[in-house]
């Protein structure tokens, strides 16, 4: 136990451990072997690189108000080899809840930045990432718990519990060696976990994101947007539905908590700037009375399921013409007038347009709780228009 400010390199198989190594960053611990890099420069790069090997059991902090704006990395896991950060805690808290303009509000602290990884492991375990509760917007505490880029080998996740930090997660790139299961998000400070393209050279666009992504079993607690799909490829599908969110699972949540879930994510169906979907059950698209949602977001929807899906909408008034030309199933949250209102934003346009059709009784194209109005003039404006064979 004690403080040291030696910032190192760690590129062999061998464990560098504090003396608490065997208890994971939220348990019950003793005396702390303290990393401070609050007086650091981050000229290398990072304060401690993990290439091969372990590091386990120290607290590491970064406590630095700075006076230029800058990427400030506590550790950073770049291997090839097998790799390990476990049982540590990340902490951070400045002292300043920092005015506009001021550097640290553009300066970039994150407490685990993982580069691309060929040919090893990486396992990234039992860690507590947090600090100061107050002056989240300004990077007081964390402005990134983990920056995830490029991964190319097989990297684990797990375990680890993120609070008080900006954003708790950024997973960047190809994901389709990484694994993120059994860690809790508490109280992150504007996203949980951000996706898509990290702007590094050969990552430059979404094309390089992977089509899809599959959360394991997580915890999230009195979180903002708990997630964020930045800069993905059409079509991609973040499949949520082992989650957990204050307290319910996915899988036992009612409606009113699919759509909470879904507002509290950006994607397609809540800004139409954004590709891809989040699944919190399965086989199933929820369009919230949010935002951007209320215009044009079951239009989205729709054209992102796939056939055999349902697209709930919430109560509300929703303004748009929307297209079904697949056999899904629209469902709205009752015709009453304080169910789901679908008006035309078009004259002369039918508010709903079905080109598409079912398969037999059993595998119907349904549309059903829902109040449509249609444009003026009203001779001109169908309700629901149905052409060809359904």
């Amino acid at each position: 136990a004690g403080t040291y400010t030696e910032q190192f390199n760690i590129t062999k198989a061998i464990t560098v451990q504090g003396p608490n190594a065997g208890v994971a960053g939220t348990g019950t611990r003793g005396a702390e072997a303290v990393l401070d890099y609050t007086a650091a420069s981050v000229a290398s790069g990072q304060h401690v690189l993990v290439s091969a090997g372990s590091l386990k059991g120290f607290k590491i902090q970064d406590n630095i108000v700075p006076t230029v704006a800058e990427v400030r990395i506590a550790v950073r896991i770049a291997s090839s080899a097998t790799a390990s950060v476990e049982n540590n805690v990340f902490f951070r808290d400045s002292g300043l809840n920092a005015p506009a303009g001021h550097p640290q509000r553009s300066t970039d602290p994150r407490a685990i930045h993982v580069d691309q990884t060929a040919g090893g492991s990486v396992t990234i375990a039992g860690n507590h990432l947090t600090g100061a509760a107050s002056g989240l917007f300004a990077n007081q505490s964390w402005n990134r718990g983990m920056w995830l880029q490029g991964v190319a080998s097989a990297v684990s996740v797990t375990n680890n519990v993120f609070d008080q930090v900006r954003s708790a997660m950024n997973i960047q790139d190809d994901m389709s060696m990484l694994s993120v299961a059994g860690n809790a998000f508490n109280g992150a400070g504007v996203t949980v976990m951000s996706f898509g393209n990290s702007g590094i050279a050969g990552f430059e666009t979404s094309a390089t994101v992977s089509a899809s992504f599959t959360l394991g079993a997580n915890t999230f607690t009195n979180s903002g947007t708990l997630f964020n799909l930045t800069a993905v490829p059409a079509g991609f599908r973040l499949d949520a539905t082992a989650s957990t969110f204050n307290g319910t699972a996915f899988s036992a949540m009612d409606r009113a908590g699919h759509m909470e879930v879904a507002a509290r994510s950006v994607q397609s169906i809540t800004n139409a700037a954004k590709n891809g979907l989040v699944i919190s059950k399965t086989a199933n698209l929820y369009v919230p009375a949010f935002g951007a949602a209320l215009t044009g977001g079951v239009n989205r929807a729709v054209a992102v399921a796939a056939a055999g899906e349902t697209v709930n909408v919430d109560a509300g008034s929703f303004t748009e013409n929307v297209v079904v030309d697949k056999r899904i199933a629209l469902v709205g949250a009752g015709s009453g007038e304080t169910g789901t209102i679908l008006s035309s934003s078009t004259t002369a346009t039918p508010v709903i347009t079905v080109t598409g059709s079912g398969l037999d009784a059993a595998n119907q194209l349904v549309i059903k709780d829902v109040r449509v109005f249609g444009a003026a003039p009203a001779s001109a404006s169908d309700g629901i228009a149905v052409y060809g064979d359904t």
